[in-house]
């Protein structure tokens, strides 16, 4: 009889210290000052994954205790990597600042071919049109609009 009271003892400290061997992480996720909604965020090496609310704010709860990669990425911006240490009990606030991808399109390429064709063999006209040159259009455009 105190044998068995014994163990059940036992297995209630194992069990009671198991369930507290987790934490908990929170964050949210800007770009320019300006919150993201809809952004994915992962921990590597498991099966737990959130997005980000309207007001780019996600968490995550009851994540077991260790060392973690916590990824943020979306469409158009950059991915970010942050590694961590969560320890029991601790609630853990991760904040991201993703930049954005748009500055990183040097030109754009069209092609009038039914197969890949390196630009410089093509068999038809090719032009490239550059950050510079969509910008010095556009200050065109907005001149003519202004003048009439």
């Amino acid at each position: 009889m105190l044998s068995k009271t014994l163990l059940s003892f036992i297995l209630m400290l194992f069990v009671v210290n198991a369930m507290g061997q987790t934490g908990s992480i929170s964050g949210k996720i800007i770009s320019e000052e300006t919150a993201l909604p809809l952004v994915n965020i992962k921990i590597e090496g498991t099966q737990l994954a959130a997005r980000t609310d309207s007001m780019g704010n996600y968490t995550f709860i009851k994540v077991p205790s260790g060392t973690y990669k916590i990824q943020a990425s979306a469409v158009g911006f950059r991915k970010m990597v942050k590694t961590i240490v969560l320890k029991s009990g601790e609630t853990l606030v991760l904040n991201f600042d993703l930049s954005n991808l748009q500055n990183d399109l040097n030109e754009v390429v069209v092609t009038g071919t039914l197969k890949e064709v390196n630009r410089l063999e093509s068999p038809v006209p090719v032009e490239v049109y550059t950050p510079g040159y969509f910008k010095k259009i556009l200050l065109q455009v907005f001149l003519k609009l202004f003048r009439m």
